[in-house]
């Protein structure tokens, strides 16, 4: 039930200090002003940074920083240094930074205390409640329930692609259940394919596709992971397959992230933290690279997902499994971070569901063999988590295992019940607001 609204920073890169000598050539008119005092090989020394500088905004979050942990007593957060915290007589603040846009989650009060604060060392705008942020639409109705939508990007999208999009059939899911969306041997990648402006298409389609993605498109993260593949060598199959995950975008355009407020979860009480990962071993038939996913919950709301391909090949699917597990301890961790340095507590040990009998032994016992004595050192620092009390790896079913739309193109029905899971009707969602 806290609030948040947004304030920008005017002109923020003019506020930097600079730390080292710069001097620019005279601007043009400059002369109507200074006149006969500037020579033809004068030069102007900088005093503060300016827009066009390499370090500008470097400098700028220096000074900010500066003016917000010794002068107005925030705490800085050591996992992410654009996140910050204090507590006082006014109540508990969180503020997040995105370049000159400072997002302030908590009591009225203690908002408006620092936007007052704010005014005495910058140029700042009112913005008022937060309803979009970053891109993201940020829809809060009266039930209190959050949900995430990106209307503007879909718009784009519509306009940019609908005239190609009218004659591609509708399907329920973003790709072919078993079919890797990009298939390509070294023959096919010397012939060549997309050339001039359906190659920029191509990119620009899969580029707004990723900023779905990232905030509030969990449900067709594997696709688009295939279609980035082809960013340099697309061809006629590719970019038939790019229209299908669009139209599949467009005809469910209504769908959001929810963080429903009536969902179970103690607030007052230890934090639960639950993940899922997956791989699919060999995954890509190009390289024949394993492919990691991974979902994680706090409470009952999804708050971070990814699919990616792995480094190196993998010998064996425990293998395989084995470094999904070391990804996803590695995101956790991060999450670990943020909400400790917020004040909120957890229930250890996380737990990490994963399918794989062997990768789970693997990490509970430090035990090398022929068949595991290659693996990379990096991914077993997570048998210390386990050691620690930390992480407890579980073994979950692979149809109950919901990272498992992060890895490979399923079937309607398991589409269905695990990457639509956490998607809601915005329209519905919004009458209350």
């Amino acid at each position: 039930d806290w609030e948040a609204d947004i304030v920008d920073v005017e002109t923020a890169f003019l506020y930097g200090n600079l730390e080292e000598e710069i001097f620019m050539k005279m601007p043009e008119g400059i002369d109507v002003v200074l006149g006969d005092k500037v020579g033809d090989d004068d030069c102007l020394l900088l005093l503060q940074t300016i827009y066009g500088l390499v370090q500008a905004a470097r400098q700028y979050h220096k000074k900010f920083l500066q003016v917000m942990t010794k002068d107005l007593g925030f705490d800085k957060c050591l996992a992410d240094t654009c996140l910050l915290r204090r507590s006082n007589e006014n109540g508990t603040l969180i503020v997040c930074v995105y370049v000159d846009d400072i997002l302030c989650i908590g009591e009225r009060r203690a908002i408006e205390a620092l936007k007052r604060e704010l005014a005495e060392f910058f140029e700042v705008k009112d913005e008022g409640a937060m309803e979009e942020y970053v891109g993201c639409s940020v829809i809060r109705n009266k039930a209190g329930d959050i949900i995430l939508h990106q209307p503007h990007l879909l718009k784009r999208i519509k306009a940019e692609f609908q005239d190609e999009l009218e004659h591609v059939r509708q399907t329920t899911t973003p790709a072919g259940s078993g079919d890797a969306i990009v298939k390509m041997t070294k023959e096919e990648k010397d012939e060549g394919g997309l050339t001039g402006h359906r190659q920029t298409r191509y990119r620009s389609g899969v580029g707004m596709l990723l900023y779905l993605v990232k905030f509030s498109r969990p449900d067709i993260a594997n696709s688009v992971r295939e279609l980035t593949k082809a960013m340099d060598c697309s061809n006629d199959k590719h970019y038939k397959s790019l229209l299908r995950v669009l139209k599949y975008v467009l005809t469910t355009s209504n769908l959001g992230i929810e963080y429903d407020s009536g969902k179970t979860i103690n607030f007052r009480g230890k934090w639960k933290i639950v993940a899922f990962c997956d791989s699919d071993f060999g995954g890509d038939i190009t390289d024949r690279n394993s492919v990691s996913g991974f979902c994680i919950y706090v409470g009952d709301y999804l708050i971070s997902w990814k699919s990616r391909a792995q480094r190196s090949v993998s010998l064996s699917s425990t293998e395989a499994e084995y470094y999904a597990v070391s990804e996803v301890a590695m995101e956790i961790m991060f999450i670990k971070n943020l909400l400790e340095f917020l004040g909120i507590d957890i229930d250890f040990p996380i737990t990490v569901n994963c399918d794989n009998v062997g990768a789970i032994f693997l990490s509970q016992n430090a035990r090398n063999n022929n068949r595991t004595k290659h693996i990379d050192i990096r991914a077993h620092y997570v048998r210390q988590f386990i050691e620690d009390g930390i992480l407890k790896i579980v073994f979950v079913k692979s149809a109950d295992n919901e990272a498992d739309v992060f890895t490979k193109n399923v079937s309607n029905k398991i589409f269905e019940r695990h990457a639509t899971k956490n998607l809601v009707d915005v329209g519905q969602k919004q009458e209350g607001c």
